[in-house]
């Protein structure tokens, strides 16, 4: 939780295939995790 801020759980982060943090908050709707993830694979 130190390492990407975290503020408690659930809390979602996404990384990057490089390893840097795109996303870090609370809460993320089903439909705009599936955007950003499909975003980050290219």
């Amino acid at each position: 939780m130190r390492r990407y801020r975290t503020g408690g759980t659930p809390w979602v982060v996404l990384l990057d295939g490089e390893g840097v943090v795109r996303y870090n908050d609370f809460h993320i709707g089903p439909e705009q995790a599936v955007e950003r993830i499909e975003r980050l694979r290219g």
